[in-house]
C-alpha cells in the first residue's frame, strides 16, 4: 500500500509539472553569482532570472536537478513559496509568485541554491566524456600534475544540474556570470569579460556578460590556471586559453583557426557574428563542445609544431566543428532537440567543406565522407536505427550525442549538395544562415529555403532521408551492344522493405563512364534502365561517382576492369573500392599467378607515385596484408623490398612510417643502421616505427641506440614511448629498469588518452610484460590503485585497472575482486570493471 501511495503522489506531481510546462514564459536574462567548494565538489550562489509572462500567471516552473534550494525571493527581497522535486526530469521547481502577472509583465526571481550532483568520470571512457553539470579536478597520487580545474557541460539538458533555468533550446536569453575563485585561477565564460576584481583575501571575481540572446544549454564556464594565446581575424579577437607551459604548442595547434573563421564567413555569407571567440582547453573532456562565443575542447588537441604537422587533419576537424557551431547552434538555434541535426550535422558539414578547401577533395572524401557513411552502417547493423529528425527520440542526451543527427546528418547534407548542385548549395547556405539569425529553427524552415532557391519541391527528399530510416541496396549490371555502340545500365533496388523501413528511393546520381561524368535520375522503380551512346566499349563504369549516396551496391567486375578502375578513375573512393576487391582476389588461392603479380606491380607503382598520400599509405597497408597477413614469415620479394627502401628515402610522415613498419617485418639486422639513422627524422611517427623495427632485428646495436633515443626532444615523451616500444620487441632484460622507472614516473608529460600509443606509463607496462617483469610492475600498481580508491578518483581507479590488464600478472584477479566489492552498488562502474577483468583473464591466458 505504501508503494502505491508513493507512486500515486509521483504521478500527481508529474501531471502538475506537465501542465505548468505548457505555460508560455520568456526568459530574458540570467545572472549567476557563484562560488565553489572544492572538497565537496559543489557550486553555490544565486541565480537571478528575469522572465516575461506571455500569459497571465501566478506560478512558474523551472528546470533544476539535484540542487539544494535554500531560498527564493523576488527582486524586492520578498520570500516566494516553492515546491521542489530534485529527481523530476523537467520543470521540477515550481515557484508561487507574489501576485498574478499579466502577459507582457516582467518578473525577477532570485534563487539561492547549491549543487549536489557530482559529474564524475565515465568509467568506460576515461580518456574523456561530458557527463552532466560541472566536473572538478585536483592533483592526485596517480596524476600529481593534474590541473586544478572546473568545467561545465550543457548540451543538451545538463545545465539544469548546476543552475535553475528554462533548459530549452528555443528560449533565447542573455546572461551574466559572476564567479569568485582563489588566485591564480581564472574563470572563462560566455561573452565578454567585463571586470576582474581582486577581493583582497586571496580570491578574485570575474564578471562575464553577453548582450546577444542565446539558448540556455550554451552557457558554460571553465575555472583553471590559464594563459591566453591570442589571434585576430579582422576585428575579431580570438582567445586560446591554455596551460601556462603550453603556449608555443597551443600557437602551433590553432594556426589555422583564423582561416577557418574567414572561410565560414564567406561560405555562409555571414561574417563571424560576435566581437570575439574563445577556445579553452580542459582535462578529461569528450572532444569538443561549442557554446556561445566560446568552445570547450579537450587538452589533447594541443600539440607542438612537429606533432601537429603529423596530426593536423585530426585536430583541425575538432576545432573546425566547434567553431562552426557559432553559426549553426549559437547564432541559430533549434526549436527542439528532434531538430538538433540543424546544429550538429551543419557543424560537421562546414568542417568538411573547410577540409576540402584546405586539404583537397580526396581528403574530404576519404577522411570525412567515407567514415561518416561507415558509422551509419555500423549503427544500423548493431540495431541502432532511427531517423535524423525523431520526435520520439527518448533520452535527449543519447539522441543529441548520437551519430544520426551528427555524422549521418552530415552525409545527408552532402547528398543535398549533390542534388541541387554546388552553386545552388552555396546560395542555400547563405540564405538559410542570413534569414534565421537569432531564431530557433525547425527542419521545415531549412527545407523551405532549399525549395525557394532550387525551385524544386523537396518533400520527397526529406521524407526519404530525414524523416524515415533505411537506405537503398542496388544491384547493377551492364550490357554493351557493339553493333549500335550503346551501353545499357540496369539498376535494381533490392532492399528488403520490411527491414530497411523505406520503400524505393529516387534522386540524382553521377555515373563515371571512362573520362566522362554522366548525370542520371533514379526514379522510385524497382528497376531503372539507362542507355548511353558511346564511340567504343567502356573500360570504366563507376556507379555513384564519389559515393554521394548512402547505399550498398553490388556490381560485378572482372579483375581487368577493377585494375583499370584502380588506375584510372577520377574518383578516389572508386579507386579504394577497386583496391579492396583486388586484394580479395589476390588472396584467393584460385587466382592465377599472372593476375596476382599484376596486382602487386600495380600496387607498388601506386605506392611510389600516386600524388595523394593517403592513397599511397592505404595501398601500402593492402600490400602488407597480402604479403604478410597472419603469417610471421613475410613473403618478401626484391621488388617489394626495393620499393620500401625507395619510399623510406623519398616519402615522409605516415607513408614513410608505414614503409618502415612493413620493412621491419623482415626482422633483418642488415637494416639496423637504417632504422637508427631514422631516429633523427622530424616525424615521431617515423621514429616510432623505426624503434619497433630495430627492436625486431635483435641487433647488437639496438639496445644502446634505443636507450639513447629517449633523450630526443619530443612532445609529451613520444621519444620515450618509442624507446619502450623498441625494447618491448628487443626482449633484452636490460630494458626492465627503464620500463619500471617509466611506469612509476607519473610526473612526466603524457597525453590523457588512456592508450600506450600516447602514455609512456601504459607503454611501460606492456614492455614489462613482454620482458617477463610483470610482477615488478604489479608491485607498484597495487598500492597506487588502492590509493586511487581512497582518494575517490574514478578516473585514476580505472586507469590503474587498465595497467593491471597490460601487466597480466595473475595477482590482478584479486585486485579486480576488491574493485567489484568497492563499486558493487554502482552499476555503470561495475560493468566497466568487469569488462577490464575479462580482458585481464584473456591476457593471462
Amino acid at each position: 500500500m505504501k508503494r502505491f501511495i508513493i507512486y500515486f503522489l509521483i504521478c500527481i506531481s508529474t501531471v502538475g509539472y506537465a501542465q505548468l510546462a505548457s505555460q508560455e514564459i520568456d526568459v530574458k536574462h540570467i545572472t549567476l553569482d557563484l562560488k565553489f567548494n572544492w572538497s565537496q565538489r559543489q557550486a553555490f550562489g544565486t541565480s537571478s532570472i528575469i522572465i516575461t509572462a506571455k500569459n497571465t500567471l501566478n506560478k512558474i516552473a523551472l528546470d533544476g536537478r539535484y540542487l539544494s534550494i535554500n531560498r527564493i525571493t523576488n527582486e524586492n527581497g520578498g520570500e516566494l513559496n516553492f515546491q521542489y522535486n530534485e529527481a523530476v526530469e523537467s520543470l521540477g521547481l515550481i515557484i508561487t509568485l507574489d501576485r498574478e502577472y499579466k502577459a507582457g509583465e516582467e518578473v525577477t526571481i532570485l534563487v539561492d541554491y547549491s549543487t549536489n550532483w557530482v559529474n564524475d568520470t565515465d568509467p568506460s571512457n576515461i580518456w574523456g566524456s561530458f557527463g552532466k553539470g560541472i566536473r572538478f579536478f585536483e592533483p592526485t597520487s596517480t596524476e600529481p600534475n593534474r590541473q586544478k580545474q572546473i568545467w561545465s557541460t550543457g548540451e543538451p539538458e545538463s545545465n539544469r544540474y548546476w543552475f535553475p533555468s528554462i533548459d530549452s533550446p528555443n528560449d533565447l536569453r542573455t546572461s551574466t556570470l559572476k564567479a569568485t575563485i582563489e588566485k591564480p585561477l581564472k574563470i572563462i565564460s560566455n561573452g565578454i569579460l567585463k571586470e576582474t576584481m581582486d577581493n583582497g583575501n586571496g580570491t578574485q571575481t570575474f564578471i562575464w556578460e553577453t548582450t546577444i540572446p542565446y539558448a540556455n544549454h550554451l552557457t558554460s564556464f571553465v575555472a583553471g590556471r590559464y594563459l591566453d594565446v591570442t589571434q585576430k581575424y579582422g576585428d575579431v579577437e580570438i582567445h586560446n586559453f591554455c596551460y601556462q607551459h603550453e603556449a608555443d604548442a597551443t600557437a602551433a595547434s590553432v594556426i589555422r583557426l583564423p582561416d577557418m573563421m574567414r572561410f565560414y564567413s564567406e561560405i555562409t555569407g555571414v561574417q563571424y557574428p560576435y566581437p570575439s571567440y574563445t577556445q579553452v582547453f580542459v582535462q578529461e573532456f569528450g572532444g569538443w563542445m561549442g557554446n556561445m562565443m566560446t568552445s570547450t575542447i579537450t587538452e589533447n588537441m594541443v600539440d607542438d609544431y612537429v606533432t601537429h604537422k603529423d596530426f593536423r587533419y585530426l585536430w583541425d576537424i575538432t576545432e573546425s566543428e566547434a567553431l562552426a557551431t557559432q553559426w549553426f547552434g549559437s547564432r541559430l538555434s533549434v526549436q527542439d532537440w528532434s531538430h538538433v541535426w540543424l546544429s550538429k550535422s551543419f557543424a560537421r558539414h562546414l568542417s568538411g567543406l573547410f577540409n576540402e578547401h584546405k586539404n583537397g577533395r580526396d581528403e574530404f572524401l576519404v577522411y570525412q565522407l567515407q567514415p561518416d557513411q561507415n558509422a551509419y552502417f555500423s549503427d544500423w547493423n548493431s540495431g541502432n536505427r532511427q531517423p535524423i529528425v525523431n520526435p520520439k527520440y527518448g533520452d535527449s542526451n543519447t539522441f543529441v550525442n548520437g551519430n544520426y543527427p551528427y555524422l549521418h546528418g552530415s552525409s545527408v547534407l552532402h547528398m543535398l549538395r549533390k542534388q541541387v548542385g554546388d552553386e545552388n548549395w552555396k546560395r542555400i547556405l547563405q540564405k538559410y544562415t542570413k534569414e534565421n539569425q537569432l531564431k530557433a529553427v525547425s527542419t521545415s524552415d531549412f527545407q523551405q529555403v532549399i525549395e525557394d532557391v532550387s525551385g524544386e519541391k523537396m518533400d520527397w527528399f526529406f521524407n526519404q532521408w530525414v524523416y524515415s530510416i533505411g537506405y537503398p541496396v542496388f544491384k547493377v549490371s551492364k550490357d554493351w551492344n557493339e553493333s549500335d555502340k550503346k551501353l545499357t545500365l540496369v539498376v535494381k533496388q533490392v532492399q528488403r522493405l520490411d527491414t530497411l523501413g523505406q520503400e524505393l528511393f529516387r534522386g540524382k546520381m553521377l555515373i563515371e563512364i571512362d573520362n566522362k561524368i554522366e548525370e542520371i535520375l533514379l526514379e522510385k522503380y524497382e528497376e531503372n534502365r539507362f542507355v548511353f551512346k558511346l564511340t567504343s566499349k567502356p573500360k570504366l563504369i563507376n556507379f555513384d561517382f564519389e559515393s554521394a549516396w548512402v547505399k550498398q551496391v553490388t556490381f560485378e567486375k572482372s579483375p581487368e576492369e577493377l585494375l583499370y578502375q584502380y588506375e584510372n578513375s577520377k574518383d578516389i573512393l572508386a579507386r579504394i573500392s577497386a583496391m579492396n576487391q583486388l586484394s580479395s582476389i589476390a588472396a584467393e588461392e584460385k587466382t592465377s599467378e599472372t593476375t596476382r603479380t599484376k596486382i602487386y606491380e600495380t600496387y607498388r607503382e601506386t605506392i611510389l607515385n600516386h600524388p595523394y598520400w593517403r592513397m599511397r599509405m592505404l595501398t601500402l597497408w593492402q600490400l602488407q596484408g597480402l604479403l604478410v597477413g597472419s603469417n610471421s614469415a613475410p613473403k618478401f620479394d626484391q621488388a617489394t623490398t626495393n620499393m620500401l627502401l625507395e619510399v623510406i628515402k623519398k616519402d615522409e610522415s605516415w607513408v614513410k612510417s608505414s614503409a618502415v613498419w612493413f620493412l621491419g617485418m623482415t626482422k633483418d639486422p642488415q637494416y639496423a643502421d637504417l632504422y637508427i639513422n631514422l631516429f633523427e627524422d622530424w616525424s615521431d611517427r617515423v621514429t616510432n616505427a623505426a624503434a619497433i623495427s630495430l627492436g625486431k632485428t635483435k641487433s647488437s646495436k639496438a639496445y644502446d641506440a634505443l636507450i639513447q633515443l629517449q633523450y630526443k626532444p619530443s612532445w609529451k615523451n613520444q621519444s620515450l614511448i618509442s624507446t619502450l616500444n623498441g625494447l618491448q620487441w628487443l626482449n633484452d632484460p636490460r630494458g626492465i629498469e627503464l620500463a619500471l622507472y617509466s611506469l612509476s614516473n607519473n610526473e612526466a608529460a603524457h597525453w590523457t588518452l588512456s592508450t600506450p600509443i600516447w602514455d609512456h606509463r601504459l607503454a611501460a607496462s606492456l614492455t614489462l610484460n613482454a620482458l617477463g617483469a610483470e610482477s615488478k610492475g604489479f608491485d607498484f600498481i597495487k598500492p597506487q590503485l588502492k590509493k586511487a580508491v581512497e582518494e575517490k578518483n574514478l578516473n585514476d581507479v580505472m586507469y590503474n585497472a587498465l595497467q593491471l590488464v597490460n601487466l597480466a600478472d595473475p595477482r590482478g584477479k584479486e585486485l579486480f575482486g576488491f574493485l567489484k566489492k568497492q563499486y558493487a552498488k554502482e552499476e555503470t562502474t561495475l560493468k566497466a570493471i568487469e569488462i577490464l577483468e575479462n580482458q585481464l583473464y584473456s591476457a593471462i591466458k
